[in-house]
Order: structure tokens, then sequence, then C-alpha cells
């Protein structure tokens, strides 16, 4: 594991402590964590398709490989995980 990992898990918690502020209730505090986690994850995911689909530019310049096609496949990779996930942006 990365430390991209810990670095969103702590996020996810303070966004459980936003919402579940009494630590008492332990429960609800962790699936919520869970929840927060799970969607900063995703998110994160969503952003590294973006970043490739960038980089994928100049590669598809010097493969002649069109344009068009590695968006449209970038773009159905990110509807895909999106509705795996049932993440909204």
């Amino acid at each position: 594991m990365n430390n991209q990992i810990y670095k969103l898990s702590r996020q996810a918690d303070t966004l459980a402590r936003k919402i579940v502020p009494d630590l008492r209730e332990i429960v609800l505090y962790d699936c919520v964590r869970d929840e927060q986690l799970v969607q900063l994850v995703v998110r994160d995911v969503l952003a590294i398709c973006d970043q490739t689909n960038k980089n994928f530019e100049a590669w598809t310049e010097q493969h002649a490989i069109d344009s068009m096609q590695r968006q449209i496949g970038v773009n159905h990779l990110r509807v895909a995980i999106k509705q795996h996930f049932g993440v909204e942006e």
C-alpha cells in the first residue's frame, strides 16, 4: 500500500467526524468513514483516468492512433468505474 491510501484514509476520518461528531456512535461512524473512503478512492481512480487521457495525447500521435478512439476508450472506462461504484463526481 502506498501513501495515497493513508492520505485518503485520513481525509475519510475528517469527513466522517463532520457527519458523526459523537464518536460513541462507533458503528455509524465506521460505516460513514468506510463510505467516505470508498468515494475518495473512486474519485482518485477517476482522476487517474483523466490524467491517463492527457498522457496518451503524445503517445497516440506517435503511434497513429486516432485521438477520438483513445478518448472514447478512456471515457468508457470512467463511466464504467463510476457506474460500478455508484459514485457521482
